[in-house]
């Protein structure tokens, strides 16, 4: 039997620091060095942990976005706005820099803990993902080192953070 191996990697995102409306980009692609090992390498995303400083979170859907490349869902705080064919495959099958979705994960308001031990602060935690992905097995962009990205949409809630840095975002892999 293979040994597994499991780690965790944490990003700050950066959001805006005011009220959002439903659809808004809660922020865009934040990379995660080290989700998968090189270039040619792939891995299994186990779980997300979602720690709001700000306490707003709670009781709200968002939707993670996993890319190969980064690329904007549209402007932070303001409807997801990007073209399709930003993501997509090019018709006749080919790899380029617009076919870069590895998947998504829906963060929904019972994924949600807000204990009254934990003032001031909402955790989310969503396990059982298991999304395989990769970095693409290129060195194109800035996808280096087993880098992949992660953006959000909002898509039900009105939050209103009071700081740019009040998330953070633990990612959960299998190697």
């Amino acid at each position: 039997m293979a040994h597994r191996r499991f780690g965790n990697i944490e990003v700050k995102p950066t959001i805006s620091a005011d009220a959002y409306a439903a659809n808004d980009v809660l922020f865009n692609p934040v990379k995660i060095p080290g989700a998968v090992q090189g270039l040619t390498g792939a891995s299994l995303l186990k779980s997300v942990t979602i720690v709001d400083i700000d306490d707003k979170l709670i009781g709200l859907t968002l939707e993670l976005v996993f890319m190969k490349v980064s690329k904007d869902l549209g402007t932070i705080n303001a409807a997801a706005s990007n073209a399709a064919s930003t993501f997509m495959v090019k018709k006749d099958g080919t790899a380029s820099e617009s076919s870069v979705i590895l998947g998504h994960v829906e963060i929904v308001a019972g994924d949600s803990a807000d204990a009254n031990t934990l003032t001031n602060v909402s955790l989310i935690t969503k396990t059982g993902i298991d999304l395989v992905v990769d970095a693409g097995g290129t060195s194109d962009d800035d996808n280096e080192e087993g880098a992949i990205f992660c953006a959000a949409v909002l898509t039900s809630g009105t939050p209103d953070f009071t700081a740019a840095t009040d998330l953070r975002i633990r990612f959960g892999f299998e190697y």
